[in-house]
């Protein structure tokens, strides 16, 4: 039982017919040779669910999620942290219904210990961010096409507008301008975006790109309100059921969200306390505390620990923060080895 049949990569590959910058980031997983790994990774961890007695139901959710426009990259960091869990030495059961809902895993710790529900989600860039990100690149993907020898530098100031209008007229006017042969470090600003030839003549047969913008905010509270959300929807099932609760954090490179980040939205954001003789002003003491706006701070008992998992194809990494006021406790290093301690 294969994920990526031959049937599935040429539904696919019709996406094909639409110019580089248009198709959908799914079309590349599916059939580009640079997402390899994660394909081969995806069909060894699918073979072990399968010899483990995987519904046949649960195969092909998993199959129509690996390979839709909307869901190929949560299921796979589902399956990330299903490996995960298994190389810890749990059992684990995809998809199992549980009190009428399916939560992502059902796991048996290693060790013994209660049953766990493991529900997974993908950190994400928000909708406006991930827009102003796709824009950005289809106005990049234009660029690229216009059969000139050139290699411009482009950056995306704050008033930059890459909308699809915008994008348009933006490569028709650049590529007008290259047309009349503007010398290196000539410059160009369109629609908040800076253009500047870098380079000429190199024998390129179209343009090549170096493009920079401005550093995004971190948004840590939507980090923080999804893992509420996953506390709201399984507590009373969890509760019911007798399972501990765990959440499984997998952030995309595209939201900034860091290690450091998932702290302060599990623990609260880290402060500096700095005291000193007000007489003298010297300083006697520095201190490193953590605001108590942490998710940890007020979270439901239910919620036994949560994990933080990083790297890349081949290479992931698993990180838990175990609550030691659970209604469910987990021994030390149960699910992973554990950098600090919810409360």
């Amino acid at each position: 039982m294969r994920i990526f049949t031959e049937e599935a990569v040429e539904d696919v590959r019709r996406h094909e017919r639409l110019p580089e910058f248009q198709r959908p980031s799914y079309y590349y997983f599916v059939t580009s040779p640079h997402y390899q790994t994660m394909r081969d990774e995806i069909e060894s961890w699918v073979g072990e669910l399968v010899a483990d007695g995987l519904t046949e139901d649960a195969f092909r959710k998993l199959r129509g999620d690996l390979t839709s426009r909307e869901n190929w990259q949560q299921a796979y960091h589902e399956l990330v942290i299903g490996s995960l869990l298994r190389r810890r030495g749990c059992q684990v059961e995809y998809s199992k219904p549980v009190c009428g809902m399916t939560p992502d895993w059902y796991v048996h710790p290693r060790g013994g210990g209660p049953a766990l529900v493991v529900e997974v989600f993908t950190q994400n860039a928000s909708k406006a961010t991930a827009a102003v990100q796709a824009q950005t690149c289809e106005l990049l993907g234009r660029l690229k096409l216009i059969q000139a020898d050139f290699g411009l530098h482009v950056y995306f100031s704050p008033a930059a507008d890459p909308s699809p209008p915008a994008n348009k007229r933006t490569a028709r006017e650049i590529s007008d301008w290259l047309e009349t042969d503007p010398a290196v470090g000539a410059r160009m600003t369109l629609a908040g975006v800076d253009f500047e030839v870098l380079a000429k003549g190199c024998g390129w047969r179209s343009v090549e790109i170096c493009a920079g913008g401005n550093a995004e905010y971190v948004d840590i509270e939507r980090l923080r309100h999804n893992i509420e959300d996953k506390m709201g929807k399984y507590k009373c099932i969890c509760r019911k059921s007798g399972v501990a609760l765990v959440v499984a954090v997998v952030a995309d490179p595209s939201s900034g969200i860091s290690f450091r980040s998932f702290l302060n939205a599990l623990l609260g954001r880290e402060a500096v306390v700095i005291r000193y003789e007000k007489a003298t002003g010297k300083t006697v003491a520095v201190e490193q505390k953590r605001a108590s706006d942490g998710v940890a701070a007020s979270a439901d008992p239910v919620l036994s620990a949560v994990l933080w998992a990083d790297g890349s194809p081949g290479a992931w990494g698993l990180t838990a923060i175990y609550n030691p006021n659970a209604l469910y406790p987990l021994p030390p290093g149960a699910l992973g080895p554990e950098p600090d301690r919810c409360g």
